[in-house]
């Protein structure tokens, strides 16, 4: 399948989440491939065809500065698109003052930062969609699967594209990409620095099946 088609295949497959699934909850990590999907959503456009799509991002409270300069840049550039989903105030006082920062509780941290926001992000959806990250080997490359987790259908539109054909889209619409991930192969990626928030297998993926 040429570039050409796969574009308008991802095109026509968010406009049937948008009519047949709405609301359709997105999850934006701002990896390079969501915001190829960003771009697709929420250029002037299509912007109404796609307006059952709603984009959300989760802030763990550990992201690093490079993560909220990379939001602002996003809003200049698309408006403010995308909802912002916090730990629960209460719970993440709780956790801290029961475990601290015990390394050996990293399990149960992602549960209170991340996936309990995630839980309430997917609320009341008919689908939710992720973008494929190209540092990670891990990621479906089907269209559509099952989360038996959240019991909804989890689409990723950009399964069929290849590394080089996401690379080039970003570079010619010029898409913001977040810095750490221009190095992430040369940089260490230690879950305690905030930087692992935004992938799969550690959003939720695998994990999940320990939310409470």
């Amino acid at each position: 399948m040429r570039a050409v088609e796969k574009l308008l295949a991802t095109k026509r497959l968010l406009t049937h989440l948008s009519r047949d699934f709405a609301p359709v909850a997105m999850f934006q990590s701002f990896s390079v491939e969501d915001m190829v999907l960003a771009n697709l959503i929420y250029s002037d456009l299509v912007h109404q065809e796609y307006s059952n799509i709603k984009m959300f991002t989760i802030d763990t409270g550990r992201l690093p500065d490079e993560s909220h300069r990379l939001m602002e840049e996003i809003r200049e550039r698309y408006g403010d698109f995308f909802k912002v989903y916090y730990p629960n105030t209460v719970e993440l006082e709780q956790f801290d003052l029961q475990y601290g920062a015990r390394r050996d509780n990293q399990e149960r941290s992602n549960v209170v930062r991340l996936l309990k926001p995630l839980q309430r992000a997917l609320h009341h959806h008919g689908a939710w969609i992720t973008g494929s990250d190209a540092f990670n080997n891990t990621v479906s490359k089907s269209w559509v699967t099952w989360d038996a987790t959240h019991q909804i259908p989890r689409f990723n539109p950009l399964s069929r594209w290849t590394k080089e054909e996401i690379q080039s889209y970003s570079k010619h619409h010029n898409l913001p990409v977040h810095g750490y991930l221009l190095n992430a192969q040369q940089r260490p990626q230690f879950v305690d620095s905030g930087l692992w928030w935004w992938q799969p297998q550690v959003a939720g993926w695998e994990i999940s099946r320990n939310i409470a």
